[in-house]
C-alpha cells in the first residue's frame, strides 16, 4: 500500500485572479490512499468574505462540486469567515485550523503581493502556500453613483470622490489605491464595510459616492444598476475589454450648442 502525504490545509483563492491554493505538505506519512482519508470526511470551506458577493457565490458554487473529484467523495461544508479583506480566514488557516487535509479556505489574490508589501494584519508565509488551479477571471470594475460629478475617469484626476471600502488586504481597496499612485486619481477610500453588498448598500444611502469591486458581483446583487443607468462605470481592470461592459467614456462627451 502506498504511503499518503496529508495535505497540511487547502485554501482557495478566488477574487481577481481566482487562483485554488494548499498549504504544503509535510510531516509523517501514512499507510493510507487518498480515497481511504478523504472518505466519509466532511470538508470545510472557509470563505474570507460575507455572504452575497461574488467570492462567496463562486465559492459555494465550488462547495457543491468540489467533493465529487476528491478520491473518497468527501462532503464539502462552506463557511463565511469574512474580514481584514480575507486575511482573518488565511491567517486562521494558516496558524490555528486543523492542518489535516480537511480545511478549504477562500482568500485574496493579492496573498503574496501583501505579505511582500508588509500590509497590515498578514500572519500567513505565502512560500509555504502551493496554488492548485484557476476557477475564473474576474473583472474588476469602479463604479460611480449617478449624482456623483465624477463620471469618466478624467473627472476621477480632478475631483476627489469617495469610495466604500473593505479590508486592506482585498482588491476592492487595492485597485483604488494603485490608480492613485499611478495615474493621479483623487478617490479617498472609506474603509471598514464588510464585503461589497455592504460597501454598495453605502452608495444607496449616500455615504460614499462609488465603490470597486467585481463585475460579476454588480450582476448578481444590483443586475438594475446598469440598465437603469444608477452608477457609471469608469474603468475596468482587465487587458480586454469585458463583452458584457458598456464602452466605458474617458472624457465627458461635448453638449451640442444651442444654434
Amino acid at each position: 500500500m502506498h504511503g499518503f502525504r496529508r495535505a497540511r490545509a487547502v485554501a482557495l483563492t478566488l477574487a481577481a485572479l481566482t487562483f485554488v491554493m494548499v498549504l504544503g505538505a509535510g510531516g509523517r506519512s501514512f499507510a493510507q490512499t487518498p480515497e481511504q482519508f478523504y472518505k466519509g470526511k466532511l470538508l470545510d470551506l472557509e470563505i474570507g468574505y460575507p455572504t452575497g458577493g461574488s467570492n462567496d457565490a463562486y465559492g459555494r458554487l465550488i462547495a457543491s462540486h468540489l467533493g465529487k473529484h476528491i478520491p473518497g467523495a468527501p462532503s464539502v461544508v462552506p463557511r463565511n469567515a469574512p474580514g481584514a479583506g480575507s486575511f482573518l480566514a488565511v491567517n486562521r488557516i494558516f496558524s490555528t485550523l486543523p492542518k489535516d487535509g480537511t480545511i478549504i479556505g477562500l482568500g485574496a489574490p493579492t496573498l503574496a503581493l501583501d505579505e511582500r508589501l508588509g500590509s497590515q494584519g498578514v500572519r500567513f508565509k505565502t512560500a509555504e502556500l502551493n496554488w492548485l488551479g484557476r476557477v475564473d477571471s474576474l473583472i474588476n470594475i469602479v463604479m460611480m453613483w449617478r449624482s456623483s460629478p465624477v463620471k469618466t475617469i478624467a473627472d476621477a484626476q480632478r475631483i476627489e470622490s469617495t469610495l466604500s471600502g473593505t479590508g486592506a488586504g482585498s482588491t476592492v481597496s487595492i485597485y483604488p489605491t494603485v490608480l492613485n499612485n499611478v495615474i493621479g486619481t483623487k478617490f479617498k477610500l472609506v474603509m471598514g464595510y464588510r464585503g461589497s453588498n455592504e460597501a454598495m448598500l453605502a452608495m444607496e444611502r449616500g455615504e460614499v459616492e462609488g465603490h470597486s469591486t467585481a463585475w460579476s458581483a454588480v450582476k448578481v446583487a444590483k443586475p438594475d444598476w446598469l440598465r437603469d443607468k444608477t452608477v457609471s462605470i469608469i474603468v475596468q481592470f482587465a487587458l480586454q475589454r469585458h463583452p458584457e461592459l458598456p464602452d466605458i467614456p474617458t472624457r465627458r462627451r461635448a453638449r451640442p450648442q444651442r444654434r
